[in-house]
């Protein structure tokens, strides 16, 4: 009799936590990248890639807006996708977001396409695929031009997604709007929210890598993937203005430092946000004209501040400057600085030179205070009478001294000219 309860009870138990295995909530891991597509924006879908998968969450959604980004990431990012044994529902919001360039490659790669209403994608064709902005020959464009449009080909060939639109948005940058994405079969959902967007998804079947799945997102709960400290720091210095601004604040506290050696605090900072700097201009595709201008206006400010030309190289320099800020990423849209930014710095540095030109100025129109020459325009009085020569003491020193008028004992006069160690003076009229 008690072996059956026993029995009775362990089937009981048993069942229950079946129930509960075919009825637990779906959980769902939310990324979200609003920004360009670069190194840090990679490692932190990573880390939420392999979350969801060690955590058992049962989809992934990557909330996106952007206006590109490297091609070589893009690359990183879809691999990544496609590789994941977790689904990835890649959602363009909120409205107004948009997937552009780099963003229509990873909504193509993704296991599931949604958009929000008043979002678009497209404009896919390629600016620049190195580490700089040079313009790449008839036979290198051609190469990228084939390739990118190989890829979006393949993605949309493995996910059934409109194969013309695609190859459309990489040769001759089309954009869809997202009921117009719907319309042509480039995404499969329009959603207003995330609970629309899980209500739509649910029972959708995608394509993964080991076949297909149908996806269980009932009630499913939605817990968001914070980016690490250290992404956000990432994140934060990687942003086209932060990066200009730090190579202008280690470009200028190094100039601080060399105008006054020993000083440290200048040189020290200078020298840590030039190598933030540098290490944030590796990940930008950045144009090194622009970055040679800067580097050259530079040179010029240096330049007037030790040889002074009354603003000719200091102005040269700041033109050079403004003009190297802007072609810094000459073509890269999503990688230029704020207009607001530039004209910032180069209006203080304006500032700077006018103010430094005015010392110039000053110091140069002021009397030598070293040397014979600081007596000259001096008032000075006769100590000693001998014919046509005369001593004089003027600024405490006893001075023998010449005169073409005559003057007399203890008479005022002023010092007009110094020659060796004889001054030459005239009667100063009082």
């Amino acid at each position: 009799m008690n072996k059956r309860k026993t029995q009775f009870y362990l089937r009981i138990l048993l069942a229950t936590f079946l129930a509960s295995m075919v009825y637990a909530t779906p959980k769902i891991l939310q990324v979200t990248i609003n920004q360009a597509i670069t190194p840090p924006a990679f490692e932190y879908l990573a880390s939420g890639l392999e979350a969801a998968n060690n955590e058992g969450y049962d989809a992934v959604i990557l909330q996106l807006d952007t206006p590109g980004g490297l091609y070589t990431t893009t690359r990183s990012f879809g691999q990544a996708i496609l590789a994941s044994p977790v689904p990835v529902i890649t959602y363009v919001s909120p409205q107004g977001a948009r997937a552009a360039s780099a963003g229509t490659f990873i909504l193509y790669a993704s296991h599931l396409a949604a958009m929000a209403p008043g979002t678009h994608l497209g404009s896919a064709t390629p600016v620049s695929l190195g580490p700089n902005n040079e313009k790449k020959d008839d036979a290198v464009t051609n190469k990228i031009m084939e390739d990118s449009t190989a890829y979006i080909r393949s993605l949309a060939q493995y996910h059934d997604r409109n194969e013309d639109f695609a190859i459309d948005a990489v040769s001759t940058a089309v954009s869809l709007t997202a009921q117009e994405a719907l319309s042509a079969d480039a995404i499969e959902i329009i959603a207003s929210d995330a609970t629309d967007l899980l209500q739509q998804a649910h029972n959708k079947r995608v394509r993964m890598q080991n076949g297909f799945l149908t996806l269980n997102l009932k009630d499913a709960k939605v817990i968001n993937h914070a980016p690490t400290l250290k992404q956000r720091i990432l994140f934060a210095i990687t942003d086209p203005n932060i990066t200009y601004l730090l190579l202008m604040a280690g470009i200028y506290g190094l100039m601080i430092e060399l105008f006054n050696p020993g000083s440290l605090i200048p040189g020290v900072i200078g020298a840590v946000c030039l190598l933030i700097a540098a290490y944030s201009l590796q990940i930008l595709p950045i144009n090194y004209a622009g970055l040679g201008l800067i580097l050259l206006g530079t040179g010029f400010l240096v330049a007037e501040s030790f040889i002074p030309s009354f603003g000719i190289l200091g102005f040269a320099g700041v033109i050079a400057l403004a003009v190297g800020s802007f072609f810094l990423f000459d073509g890269i849209h999503w990688a230029m600085p704020s207009v607001w930014v530039i004209l910032s710095i180069v209006a203080a540095l304006s500032i700077g030179l006018l103010t430094l030109i005015k010392i110039n100025l000053r110091t140069y129109r002021r009397a030598p205070v070293s040397g014979s020459e600081r007596l000259i325009g001096q008032t000075a009085i006769v100590t000693e009478v001998h014919e046509h020569d005369y001593a004089i003491r003027v600024d405490g020193e006893v001075w023998s001294a010449i005169s073409e008028t005559s003057v007399r004992l203890h008479q005022y006069v002023i010092v007009t000219h110094i020659h060796g160690v004889v001054a030459t003076i005239q009667p100063s009229g009082e």
